[in-house]
C-alpha cells in the first residue's frame, strides 16, 4: 500500500507546480494515464475485446458503489454531473402544486438551471440563502412545506468550500417526504460520503476531480426504493429489458434505466484506475489528511489578514478554501491570483474570491509555499 508521498510522486503536476486546483480538475496521474494508454492500445487492435470492456464497466460500477456504501444496481454511468441531475429532474411527474428548494449562494450553475427551468411548468422554485459558507438545515426547513417535492443542494460548495450538513438537511426532507438531490462532485474521493449514513436519495457527480478520472464520465446514484418512481424521459437499448420482440420491453428496475447507448469505456477505465488509487489510501485517511492541510492553510490565511470566506468550523470545513484580499490593501483578488500563478501555485479566481483546493498529492510543503508567497 502506498502512502501520500508515494502517491504524490505519481502526479507530475504536483512535482512541477504547487497544484491547488482539483476543484476545477484533477491533474492526471501516471497510473491513470497508463490505464488510458492501455485502453487505446486495445482499441487500436483489429478485434477489440468489447466484452472485456463491459466487464470492466461492471467492476467499476461495483467499486463506485462500494466507495459510497451503495448497491451496484443503484449506480448508473452518465456523461457528467449536470447530465445525471437532469436525468432525475426530467423523470419526475411535476405538477403546479409542487415546489423545489435551491441555494444559489453555494451552488454551481449545473445544480441550478435544471431546477430553475421547472418554473416554466408552474413549479414554485424557492431560494434558500446561505449563512456565510453554508446552507443550514434550518434555512431549508423555513422554506419547506408538504408541497416541497425536492431539495437540491451541493455536498461541498465549489464557491465557498463549505461542507453541508447533508444528514440534517435529509431529516428535513424526510419529515415532509421530499427528495434530497445532491451535487457530490466536489466530495467523492476527498470527503467521506456514505449514502446510508447521510440518508440521501440521489447524487450526481463527474469523475474528473477527486475521483482522479477523466472528463466525459459521470456517476448517478439513486436510492433503490426511489428508482421505480422515476420514469426516464429518454430510453435506449441499455435502459430496458427486451422481451420476445422489440415491442415487448420493460424499463430496467435499476439505476441503469438512466443509461443511454454505449458507455464511455475510456472514461470508465480511467475511473477504475483512480478508484484503485483512492482505495490504496482509503477515504477516511484522505479526508483526515486534507482537512489537516485545510486547517493549516485557513489558519495561515487568517493570520496574514486575508478574508477567509470558507467555513472555519470543523464540521463545515472541506478541502476547498476560499479567501479574498485583506481590507485596506491596494491589491485585488486578481492581482493575488496572478501572483500565485506566476510563482507556480495553480488556483482558481472566482467572482467572490480565490479558491485553493487540495488533493491527495498535496502536502505541508505546498501549504507553506503558498502562505510564503501570500505573505
Amino acid at each position: 500500500m502506498r502512502g501520500f508521498e508515494q502517491i504524490r510522486n505519481d502526479f507530475p503536476a504536483a512535482r512541477e507546480s504547487t497544484y491547488l486546483d482539483i476543484g476545477t480538475r484533477n491533474p492526471l496521474s501516471n497510473t491513470v494515464r497508463t490505464a488510458i494508454e492501455t485502453f487505446l492500445d486495445e482499441w487500436q487492435s483489429p478485434d477489440p475485446a468489447k466484452e472485456q470492456w463491459y466487464a470492466d464497466a461492471e467492476e467499476t460500477r461495483e467499486m463506485m458503489a462500494e466507495l459510497v456504501n451503495a448497491s451496484a444496481d443503484e449506480v448508473a454511468f452518465t456523461l457528467n454531473t449536470s447530465n445525471g441531475l437532469s436525468a432525475v429532474a426530467s423523470s419526475i411527474d411535476w405538477s403546479s402544486r409542487d415546489n423545489v428548494i435551491v441555494a444559489p449562494d453555494v451552488e454551481h450553475p449545473n445544480n441550478l438551471y435544471g431546477w430553475l427551468h421547472l418554473s416554466r411548468q408552474g413549479v414554485d422554485v424557492r431560494i434558500a440563502e446561505a449563512k456565510g459558507a453554508l446552507v443550514l438545515p434550518g434555512d431549508i426547513e423555513r422554506l419547506a412545506d408538504t408541497n416541497t417535492r425536492l431539495v437540491a443542494v451541493t455536498s461541498v460548495s465549489n464557491r465557498t468550500g463549505g461542507r453541508m450538513d447533508l444528514k440534517g438537511i435529509s431529516r428535513v426532507c424526510k419529515d415532509i417526504g421530499a427528495i434530497l438531490a445532491v451535487d457530490a462532485v466536489q466530495s467523492l474521493g476527498a470527503m467521506e460520503f456514505n449514502v446510508d449514513l447521510l440518508d440521501i436519495d440521489m447524487f450526481s457527480a463527474a469523475t474528473n476531480k477527486s475521483l482522479l478520472g477523466a472528463y466525459g464520465l459521470g456517476i448517478l446514484y439513486c436510492r433503490r426504493d426511489l428508482i421505480d418512481e422515476l420514469q426516464p424521459r429518454f430510453l435506449a437499448r441499455s435502459s430496458v429489458m427486451q422481451g420476445e420482440d422489440i415491442f415487448s420491453y420493460r424499463i430496467r428496475d435499476s439505476a441503469r434505466r438512466f443509461e443511454l447507448g454505449n458507455y464511455n469505456f475510456l472514461g470508465i477505465r480511467a475511473l477504475r484506475a483512480g478508484l484503485k488509487q483512492i482505495g490504496e489510501l482509503e477515504v477516511p485517511n484522505i479526508q483526515a489528511h486534507l482537512l489537516q492541510l485545510s486547517r493549516e492553510l485557513t489558519g495561515g490565511l487568517d493570520e496574514l489578514g486575508f478574508r477567509v470566506r470558507s467555513s472555519l468550523s470543523e464540521a463545515g470545513m472541506s478541502h476547498l478554501v476560499v479567501f479574498s484580499a485583506p481590507r485596506g490593501v491596494n491589491r485585488t483578488d486578481r492581482d493575488i491570483a496572478d501572483h500565485l500563478k506566476r510563482n507556480g501555485v495553480m488556483c482558481k479566481l472566482q467572482s467572490d474570491g480565490i479558491r485553493l483546493s487540495l488533493g491527495v498529492y498535496n502536502n505541508r510543503t505546498d501549504v507553506k509555499e503558498t502562505l510564503r508567497l501570500l505573505k
